[in-house]
C-alpha cells in the first residue's frame, strides 16, 4: 500500500500542467497591444461619461464658481416660469430641466470639499462661504411659489403612470414632497414666516457647528508606553508635548489619529481616556445642538408631523 507521501508524489507527476502561453498573451502589457485593446472598445466607451472634477487653487475662484452655478440655476427657473403656464406643465418641460441642472451642480466640486479638506485656511474659508451661499440658494429656490405651482400642476395632470419608474419617483417623492416640507404647503401667514426663519437659522447653526468641529485643535498627551500597539509610523508623526507634558506625545482629535489609536492601542485606559476626551471636545457646540433640536421639532410640528423623526422617515420606510 502506498503511503500518503508516495500518493502525493504520484499525483504531482500525473498532474496536467498548463501549456506555455502564446507570445501574444505574454506581451499584452506592451503599449502596442494595450492600444489594440483600447481600439476594440465601443466608441461610446472610449471617453469618460463626464469630465473629472476641477480643483481650484484660488479662494476667489471657489466662491465665484458657486455664485455662477446659482445664477445659472436662477436663470433656468426664471425661464421655466416665464415660458410654461401651469396648464401646459409636464414632467419634461418643468422637472426634467431642473433635474439636469441639479446633476450638473452635483458633478462639480462641492464647496464642502474645500471647507473640509483644503490645505490652506484661505480656501477652507472660501469653501465655507460657498457652502453658505449654496445653502441659501437651495432654500431660496425650494420656497419659490411659482415653481411649486408648476410642480403641483404636473402632479395633478394624472399622467404619472406614463412616466418611467425613476421619473415617477422624482415627481412623487423627490420634488413635490421636498417642496411641501420647505413650508410651501403653509398658507401665507406669520406661521409661514416663522418657518422660513427657522430654516435659515438651522442652516446658520449647522455651519457654525461643523466649523467648530473642523477647526478644533485639541489633543490628549500620552507616554510612549501608553501608546503600546500603535504603529510606529503613526507615533513618528505625532507632535511632542511641551511644558507639563514634556516627554509625551500629542494625539489630536482628527480622524486619522482617532481611528488609529482606538484600533491599535493595547492599553484599555489609553483608549478610554482618549475616547472620553474626544467625545467631550467642542463644548461650545452644546447650546447650538440644543437649539437645533428644538427648532427641528418646532418645524416638524408646523408641517403636521408629530416630531422630527416622523418627518425624516417619510419616504425612507415602506408604507404599511
Amino acid at each position: 500500500m502506498q503511503t500518503r507521501k508516495e500518493r502525493l508524489a504520484q499525483d504531482g507527476k500525473n498532474a496536467i500542467l498548463p501549456r506555455r502561453l502564446p507570445k501574444l498573451h505574454r506581451d499584452l502589457s506592451s503599449r502596442k497591444h494595450l492600444r489594440a485593446l483600447r481600439s476594440m472598445a465601443p466608441q461610446r466607451h472610449s471617453r469618460p461619461l463626464q469630465p473629472a472634477p476641477v480643483f481650484h487653487t484660488s479662494a476667489s475662484v471657489i466662491l465665484a464658481d458657486e455664485e455662477a452655478r446659482w445664477e445659472a440655476t436662477r436663470a433656468l427657473l426664471g425661464k421655466i416660469v416665464a415660458e410654461v403656464p401651469p396648464e401646459q406643465a409636464t414632467f419634461h418641460n418643468v422637472l426634467l430641466p431642473i433635474e439636469h441642472d441639479q446633476n450638473l451642480r452635483w458633478s462639480a466640486t462641492e464647496p464642502n470639499f474645500y471647507k473640509m479638506l483644503a490645505p490652506d485656511p484661505d480656501r477652507r474659508q472660501a469653501g465655507l462661504e460657498a457652502q453658505k451661499l449654496a445653502n441659501r440658494s437651495i432654500l431660496d429656490w425650494s420656497r419659490r411659489e411659482d415653481v411649486s405651482r408648476l410642480v403641483d400642476a404636473v402632479f395633478r395632470r394624472g399622467d404619472l403612470d406614463t412616466l418611467d419608474p425613476e421619473s415617477q419617483r422624482v415627481l412623487r417623492e423627490k420634488r413635490r414632497k421636498a417642496i411641501q416640507r420647505q413650508g410651501i404647503a403653509l398658507p401665507p401667514s406669520p406661521e409661514r414666516d416663522r418657518y422660513k426663519s427657522i430654516a435659515e437659522r438651522l442652516s446658520e447653526l449647522g455651519i457654525k457647528y461643523h466649523r467648530t468641529v473642523d477647526e478644533n485643535t485639541g489633543s490628549v498627551c500620552f507616554t510612549a508606553q501608553e501608546l503600546d500597539g500603535v504603529p510606529q509610523k503613526t507615533i513618528d508623526g505625532l507632535e511632542k508635548g511641551t511644558g507639563e507634558n514634556a516627554g509625551k506625545l500629542k494625539v489630536s482629535f482628527k480622524r486619522p489619529d482617532a481611528s488609529t489609536l482606538c484600533a491599535f492601542a493595547r492599553n484599555a485606559d489609553t483608549r478610554k481616556r482618549y475616547r472620553i476626551s474626544h467625545e467631550n471636545r467642542c463644548n461650545e457646540n452644546i447650546p447650538r445642538f440644543q437649539e437645533i433640536m428644538k427648532l427641528r421639532h418646532e418645524a416638524a410640528r408646523m408641517l403636521g408631523y408629530p416630531n422630527r423623526a416622523a418627518r425624516r422617515l417619510e419616504g425612507r420606510m415602506a408604507d404599511p
